[in-house]
């Protein structure tokens, strides 16, 4: 799950396999490297678990744009934290 404070409200969450790796590739896009883990989780389904996730954050979120989802932190963290791996 990352953030980028140019948009305050929204949180994106997905599944990667080398979260680092997958931070420098947004980090071409943003020119101030703004981005920002928030919560990282070794699954061993990972494709099982960022189902439930994102299905989690789409009832939870005002709004959705793929993995983005417009909804306050401190909720995503909750989800994220409390969903079934």
């Amino acid at each position: 799950m990352l953030i980028n404070p140019v948009w305050p409200e929204w949180v994106k969450a997905g599944m990667t396999i080398d979260y680092e790796d997958r931070l420098k590739t947004y980090l071409t896009g943003d020119p101030f490297n703004a981005y920002e883990f928030k919560r990282v989780l070794y699954v061993d389904d990972r494709r099982s678990a960022e189902r439930k996730l994102l299905e989690t954050l789409t009832t939870m979120s005002e709004e959705t744009r793929g993995e983005w989802f417009r909804i306050k932190l401190e909720k995503a963290i909750f989800a994220f934290d409390g969903s079934p791996n």
